[in-house]
């Protein structure tokens, strides 16, 4: 009976460690991969009340991420910055993203730009 409940056990934690992601193959870090981009979610929980939904902002209150002009004048680090530090208004979003969710931010900020506008 214990050796069926050892071998239910390593397979479940197998399962688990399949369904997150955990690789720790030889010569790797164990890390754990997020299923998806959590850009999305994350702009639309924190970044709508003033960029709004489709990323077109307020008028004369934010940026138009859509705008591909602006988009051209930005550097990453730019942005960056300003997601991390804050800017005028915008608050700080340093102490509470991740690097890698802030990098994900000016990704998802960039795809909204729309060619040619």
């Amino acid at each position: 009976m214990r050796m069926k409940l050892l071998v239910v056990i390593v397979l479940l934690i197998g399962s688990i460690c399949i369904a997150f992601g955990l690789d720790n193959r030889a010569g790797s870090t164990p890390t754990i991969v997020i299923a998806g981009d959590d850009s999305a979610a994350i702009f639309k929980s924190r970044c709508t009340k003033c960029h709004l939904t489709d990323g077109t902002g307020k008028e004369s209150y934010t940026p138009d991420f859509t705008d591909a002009k602006w988009q051209a004048t930005k550097k990453n680090e730019e942005l960056i910055s300003s997601i991390t530090d804050g800017l005028n208004d915008m608050p700080a979003f340093g102490d509470i993203l991740s690097k890698d969710e802030i990098k994900g931010m000016v990704s998802y900020v960039r795809s909204l730009a729309k060619s040619g506008k």
